[in-house]
């Protein structure tokens, strides 16, 4: 036979693989050869198979820096198909916006067809990859159900590519992006004629999942939806965690989300957090400011403005008597100065103010709870509330921050107490309260965070003291039965 074939040994690489039964035993006797040394030739030809293999799906990526999806086609019919060659096709068409062409070579080469490649997740979210990239949110939910119905079960990664298709389609479709987020841990269960080896695990949301949906609620302005997502992912994050068994605390503040994800939700959580108080301030009404001076306030420096930027260089206290000047201060920076405090606290990475946060807005909740001492109290009706003292708290700007915090973690209500040496602030205090117990932030309701179907209605007091004097001076007295209550 190596008499009439002297080339034969050489032809041993392109065998199919695996050789079929009783190959090394036809080959050894066939070539003279031993049997060890038959099957070293045969292992030699799977090696240089799979090498070949590799240098073939390689050439196809490198057609993807170029886009040139013709000359990526016309490499992967010029050997023998395999399935990561066929997905690498796919790929190069993805980027190269054609998304058709990525579909027909996935139907050409499909075994069930006649084509030499078993379809698999790999060359599925090759295709879905190729949606993704165009937008193609309808096609990519098609073929993931063709891809249940031929009992190849999608991936996380399969699912991702369709919630990112939904969030690039124009317009964004986040509401289907959302469903299949949802859908994610019940709907793409193994089924009955799963043909790939074991039935894998139930596909469960993951970072990508949370960002991409994220996204396309942001493309598509609904706030509110992301805020919600935030929500349930916080929820998903605590759950891990107790499963795991980790002393981490319930995840509410932003660092406890993975950390994919912080950056999105940290733009929700701006968003969100800017339109719940320019809502509010258009519900504040004081008692000195007249309509018609609002629209001016917001555009114009006042002379308190004026007043306090100078004596940040002199180091005199201006005067805060003037009602209408604290008024318009009031309306002002209401959601600058109220953001600031919210913002400090929410983002924190230090872990004993993260745990400070949950342990007076969520008691049970915060780092290490065994033996922490709580700020949040029970009143009289029995409910559990925070409690928070503001010094120099001027028109309450702090009460704001803790209240609007509190919503977005679902966190209990706040009684305050805010503290300043200029009594006329109290009028300004309780506008603002006034405006927050009637109207909450306008954005979402107690629903949202955890009310029990009712807005919560936070508290707040105003009281006299002076900063610039000792605890125990006389002018201090509502700072000394404050903290002697607690």
């Amino acid at each position: 036979l190596v008499g009439r074939f002297p080339r034969l040994p050489s032809l041993l690489p392109l065998l199919p693989l695996p050789p079929p039964p009783g190959a090394r035993r036809v080959l050894s006797s066939s070539l003279g050869m031993e049997p060890v040394a038959a099957a070293d030739d045969c292992s030699h030809a799977a090696a240089s198979e799979i090498a070949a293999d590799r240098m073939l799906t390689t050439a196809i990526v490198a057609c993807g820096k170029t886009r040139d999806f013709k000359r990526a086609i016309e490499l992967l019919n010029s050997s023998r198909v395999n399935a990561y060659g066929l997905a690498a096709a796919i790929g190069v068409c993805g980027k190269s916006g054609q998304w058709q062409k990525g579909l027909e070579l996935l139907r050409q080469h499909d075994a069930k067809a006649g084509g030499a490649v078993e379809l698999d997740e790999v060359c599925f979210n090759a295709a879905l990859g190729a949606l993704e990239k165009s937008g193609r949110w309808q096609e990519a939910l098609e073929l993931l159900n063709e891809m249940r119905d031929l009992g190849v079960l999608p991936t996380t990664r399969s699912v991702n590519h369709a919630i990112s298709a939904c969030g690039k389609a124009l317009p964004s479709q986040h509401e289907e992006a959302l469903r299949l987020v949802e859908d994610m841990s019940w709907r793409w269960q193994p089924c009955e004629n799963h043909t790939h080896g074991a039935a894998p695990a139930p596909v469960v949301p993951d970072a990508g999942s949370i960002t991409s949906a994220l996204a396309a609620c942001e493309r598509a302005g609904d706030w509110d939806a992301s805020f919600r997502l935030i929500q349930q992912t916080h929820e998903l994050t605590s759950n891990a965690e107790a499963d795991a068994d980790t002393d981490n605390g319930c995840s509410i503040l932003l660092n406890d989300l993975p950390a994919p994800v912080r950056k999105r939700a940290e733009r929700v959580w701006r968003e969100v957090t800017k339109r719940c108080l320019l809502s509010l301030r258009e519900a504040v009404r004081p008692a000195h400011l007249a309509e018609e001076e609002r629209a001016a306030v917001l555009t114009t420096r006042t002379e308190l403005d004026v007043a306090l930027s100078a004596s940040a260089v002199s180091g005199m206290m201006p005067s805060f008597e003037s009602g209408s000047e604290r008024a318009k201060y009031t309306i002002r920076h209401l959601p600058t100065r109220a953001a600031k405090v919210a913002d400090i606290l929410y983002l924190q990475q230090t872990d004993f103010v993260q745990a400070a946060v949950k342990r007076v807005l969520r008691p049970g909740c915060e780092l290490g709870a065994a033996g922490a001492a709580g700020a949040a109290e029970d009143d009289a009706e029995g409910e559990r509330r925070c409690n928070v003292m503001s010094l120099g708290g001027g028109p309450g700007f702090d009460f704001l921050s803790m209240a609007l915090l509190s919503d977005y973690v679902g966190g209990v209500g706040v009684d305050a107490l805010v503290l300043d040496y200029e009594a006329g602030w109290e009028e300004c205090v309780e506008s603002v309260a006034e405006a927050l117990g009637a109207n909450g932030f306008g954005v979402y309701s107690a629903e949202d965070s955890g009310g029990g179907g009712q807005r919560r209605r936070h508290r707040c007091t105003f009281g006299e003291c002076d900063i610039t004097q000792a605890l125990d001076h006389p002018s201090n007295v509502a700072v000394q039965k404050y903290m002697a209550a607690r």
